[in-house]
């Protein structure tokens, strides 16, 4: 159960006569211990300090009696109510979180560069991780920066903020352009294996159960990671569909993870990350409710007259993020975790946790309900330098109202 918490308070004596002291009486889950040694003189004072042992969490009330004579009192009494919270503490530790799909754009020489303005990320619930009538107060602090910070020009750009309760809000900051380049062969076209899915390992939740289904968290990076900081790493689709295929040190970045069961990245744990790519498998089909067409155009993806080189388009875009269909566009999935706690917080996280191995996130932009936000991004789409290309000429931009990043389809 939780730790004991002590409070020293003065007794303090303003009338002209000596004070005896006959006795101290504590109810409740407190005691008490003083310097006061039977009596004390006119003005002067001595302590008492009282503790706080709760054997339950929740509020706890109590009493403290001074039993005294001094003058006319003979004797009398004076009662100060107490009160206090027990609070069982302890952590969990999800195996990993995906911030982010980042849609790769068509063409060679094509690129989307997501810059200063942009807000790409996501809002992360946890609240439906536990029972009905758990009550979750949130506090955030910390930034988090790409790729672990590997690279210190790209430090600070992921920012974690409060969203509403049970949920995480995680957006790029203004520190960074991402520019996301194209296929390496014109003729691809549209290749979601050049997807990029960020993936921040080791994520930590601080807990203090306050009452029998309530609690305060704070959301942060466990200590414990060598990278010591957020550690977030960018993920191509195609590792994820060939594990062995990825370079050896995102292999190592991979492994720092240990939540859950076995170190680093499992099978199972790549089929999850890369199923938050609606598109990852081949699927062409575009659900309605997460996918918003922008504006209505059309960009052109047209191969050269044999002899000459491609045209390319570039362009900017502003999209608010005000939309019919954002508010109820989610995606949900299961994470393994690990807990570090002592009795009281296991207790109560097994009678409020809904699943005793692993811990569901709900994923939703973080911003769809705010008008004076949106995306701001820069295309260049270059065409196929190809002559003899036969496939789509028409490209068009749709956004993700999970993840808030722009996705491409062919007309």
């Amino acid at each position: 159960m939780p730790k004991t918490a002590s409070q020293q308070v003065t007794i303090m004596n303003p009338s002209p006569y000596t004070v005896t002291l006959i006795a101290f009486t504590v109810s409740g889950p407190y005691s008490q211990t003083n310097t006061c040694a039977g009596s004390i003189l006119s003005l002067k004072s001595c302590t008492m300090t009282v503790t706080f042992a709760p054997s339950a969490i929740g509020s706890a009330s109590g009493n403290v009696a001074i039993k005294f004579s001094a003058g006319s009192c003979n004797p009398c009494t004076n009662n100060e109510p107490i009160s206090g919270t027990g609070a069982a503490v302890g952590s969990i530790f999800p195996k990993y979180q995906v911030l982010s799909v980042i849609y790769a754009p068509p063409g060679q020489q094509s690129f989307v560069d997501y810059g200063s303005s942009t807000a790409m990320g996501t809002a992360s619930s946890w609240s439906h991780s536990f029972s009905t009538g758990t009550t979750l107060e949130i506090s955030f602090s910390g930034k988090i920066p790409l790729f672990g910070g590997a690279n210190g020009t790209i430090s600070q750009a992921w920012t974690q903020t409060k969203e509403t309760n049970g949920s995480l809000s995680v957006d790029k900051g203004s520190s960074l352009d991402i520019s996301v380049p194209g296929p390496a062969n014109s003729n691809s076209g549209i290749d979601h294996n050049g997807d990029i899915v960020l993936v921040w390992i080791n994520p930590e939740a601080d807990f203090k159960a306050t009452s029998a289904n309530g609690a305060l968290w704070n959301d942060s990076f466990d200590q414990r990671d060598p990278a010591n900081e957020p550690d977030v790493i960018p993920v191509f689709v195609a590792w994820l569909k060939n594990p062995a295929s990825m370079p050896v040190g995102v292999q190592n970045s991979l492994a720092r993870t240990w939540a859950g069961s076995g170190q680093g990245l499992t099978t199972a744990d790549f089929a999850t990350i890369l199923a938050r790519d609606p598109f990852a498998n081949g699927s062409t089909t575009i659900d309605p409710k997460r996918f918003d067409l922008q504006g209505g155009e059309t960009f052109a993806y047209l191969p050269p007259p044999c002899g000459f080189q491609p045209i390319t388009e570039t362009f900017s875009e502003f999209y608010n993020t005000t939309t019919t269909f954002g508010t109820s566009a989610s995606d949900s999935y299961s994470v393994s975790y690990t807990k570090s706690a002592g009795a009281g917080f296991g207790t109560w996280l097994q009678a409020n946790f809904t699943a005793t191995t692993s811990l569901s996130w709900t994923n939703q932009w973080g911003h769809q309900n705010s008008s004076s936000s949106g995306q701001k991004a820069t295309f260049s789409i270059t065409g196929p330098s190809d002559c003899h290309y036969a496939g789509p000429t028409d490209a068009q931009v749709y956004q993700d109202n999970v993840y808030g990043t722009f996705m491409f389809a062919f007309l």
